[in-house]
């Protein structure tokens, strides 16, 4: 189906819209429309609303994450969601961050992830929310 939408976008000259619930798709797009429950909440190209993050995102896994996510975020402020039981952070050079908050909570991380941004941590980072438990489409340009 891909090839086809390419070819017919070349060959036409024609702007192709698409709606989808698979983010894989979206990547594929040269302009997104995100939407959450019927509104807007971003719009870009995937490399542009992906840059927005501004840094790599780390995700945590605990035995109590409501109650590490609040030492975390009382720890180092901003940047910091509670996604159902993962705790979400957003930042640059994540990497060299990742040593600090093992050695500050060494016994209650039970994992821990490193990552660029997806398109899923930017309907994070726009919405707070997952996007596979939402009412959330990509409208693709």
């Amino acid at each position: 189906m891909w090839e086809l939408l390419y070819e017919l976008r070349e060959k036409e000259r024609i702007t192709i819209v698409l709606t989808t619930h698979l983010l894989e798709e979206a990547e594929k797009c040269d302009c997104l429309g995100i939407l959450d429950e019927g509104n807007l909440v971003a719009v870009g190209t995937p490399f542009d609303l992906k840059r927005e993050i501004g840094g790599d995102v780390v995700s945590i896994g605990a035995e109590n994450a409501s109650e590490l996510f609040s030492k975390i975020q009382n720890r180092f402020g901003n940047n910091v969601m509670l996604i159902g039981s993962i705790i979400h952070i957003e930042r640059e050079r994540a990497h060299e961050f990742i040593p600090q908050l093992v050695s500050e909570f060494p016994n209650e991380i039970t994992s821990i992830t490193l990552s660029k941004p997806s398109l899923e941590d930017v309907f994070i980072h726009k919405t707070g929310k997952k996007f596979s438990n939402s009412q959330s489409t990509v409208s693709v340009l």
